[in-house]
């Protein structure tokens, strides 16, 4: 458990600690009961705070290599409560479309994999973005990624969202 920041100015956190912070939230949200505030704030150190336009509740931060990153709650419906967590990517200098990675995605894959978790892949609008589904019991792991440039030109997946759903 990671001591819990008390100040509501965003965090800059090292990309290797939200990286833990990330595996200890798929680890500890097994069952809707954990989704809640109390518990997401022991698990990340970080204090959630509600938004005032729909029912969620998020902590924000950035990241020391300079990217940002938003984890929270968000209810969608009585039954749709889901832990939510993006990695918000900085964008290189102009002239230049790829952007910086936030988090390898092969790490998570494999922690993942060795976890038992079963994977599905596809794509995303016209093939560009690949998307993945992990699932173990009740627990979903929606993962979507964008390449830091095509693939075929060296470029790496990198996260850019998570949803864990409890169904």
């Amino acid at each position: 458990m990671v001591p819990k920041q008390a100040s509501p100015i965003p965090p800059e956190l090292p990309a290797e600690q939200v990286e833990s912070i990330i595996f200890s939230l798929i680890d500890g949200v097994r069952t809707k009961a954990d989704l809640t505030e109390p518990h997401i704030e022991g698990l990340t150190g970080l204090s959630l705070h509600r938004l005032d336009n729909r029912d969620a509740s998020y902590a924000k931060g950035t990241t020391v290599e300079g990217w940002r990153f938003a984890i929270g709650i968000e209810r969608f419906a009585v039954d749709d409560v889901r832990l939510e967590i993006a990695a918000i990517p900085r964008k290189q200098s102009e002239g230049n479309s790829a952007s910086d990675c936030t988090l390898p995605f092969d790490k998570l894959r494999s922690k993942l994999d060795a976890a038992n978790f079963r994977s599905d892949k596809s794509t995303g609008l016209h093939g560009k973005t690949s998307n993945w589904r992990f699932s173990k019991n009740r627990q979903v792991v929606h993962v979507d990624l964008y390449p830091t440039e095509p693939l075929a030109r060296g470029g790496i997946e990198c996260i850019d969202h998570i949803s864990v759903v409890i169904d």
